[in-house]
């Protein structure tokens, strides 16, 4: 075992949830629990930095124990009790958009802080919050809902036609395969969430990590001093990564702690 002195500084890890510490709806593994046990030992300051909403995020994760939070691919940004940014899709363009995913029969999460509303065309999920019918849905006490992203599943990017022109008004596609893509808003994304964390005083001049596995973690991987692809990551996030590790089932976080001499 190496000695207080091989092991590196209190850090400021970001960790990607699926694919990274689990698969969606899984849970983490007992190494994973003991692993952030010697992190937070160690000092470290840790954060997840995600795609899913803070509603989406089940009390297994939670409980790892983290300082903040950067969710729906950066549009909400929370460290401690503090939420440093939320940002949600403008109330017109929100009805416009979901009434196109209603009409065409898309399969769809509607992400938003309080929120993991899904069409009824959707799978059902463990920690949904409601199902989005019709667009009265949306709302929650004559309320509607913020809504910062779209995770949906498709034909093809061509066969989403005028909601495609739609989503565009206020977001990008983030592809994760040719069926299958997730809306992040202009102008955030992970990386925006990680410099917004570290610009605060109690975390700037640490040294930075991150560890992921998606096209949503690139920029992630890109903004932070040492980055870690899991080891089943398309070519592309492992191009951008200082380092691969294993994959989930493999414990490729914990493998990937070790070797930075993190725990």
């Amino acid at each position: 075992m190496e000695n207080y002195h091989d092991m590196a500084p209190p850090s400021a890890i970001f960790f990607d949830i699926d694919g990274t510490l689990c698969r969606y709806e899984e849970t983490v593994t007992l190494k994973t629990r003991e692993c952030f046990a010697q992190l937070h030992k160690g000092g470290h300051k840790l954060f997840l930095c995600t795609g899913r909403s803070p509603a989406d995020i089940s009390k297994d994760i939670y409980s790892l124990g983290f300082d903040g939070v950067i969710s729906c691919m950066g549009a909400i940004v929370c460290v401690g009790n503090h939420e440093l940014r939320h940002r949600f899709i403008p109330r017109d363009m929100l009805l416009k958009t979901v009434k196109a995913l209603i009409d065409q029969k898309i399969p769809a999460l509607i992400l938003g802080k309080n929120e993991v509303l899904r069409t009824e065309y959707m799978v059902p999920s463990q920690l949904e919050t409601g199902v989005v019918r019709r667009l009265d849905d949306l709302y929650r006490n004559e309320v509607l809902a913020h809504i910062s992203s779209l995770d949906m599943e498709y034909k093809s990017v061509d066969s989403l036609g005028n909601l495609k022109t739609l989503i565009e008004e206020h977001s990008d596609l983030v592809e994760y395969s040719p069926q299958n893509g997730q809306t992040r808003l202009h102008g955030v994304n992970k990386a925006s969430g990680i410099s917004l964390v570290l610009s605060l005083p109690e975390f700037n001049g640490m040294r930075s990590y991150a560890i992921g596995d998606s096209q949503n973690d690139l920029e992630m991987l890109k903004s932070v001093d040492v980055s870690i692809a899991m080891g089943d990551s398309p070519e592309e996030v492992k191009c951008a990564a200082d380092w691969c590790t294993l994959t989930v089932e493999e414990e490729g976080v914990f493998h990937a702690m070790k070797h930075f001499y993190l725990i």
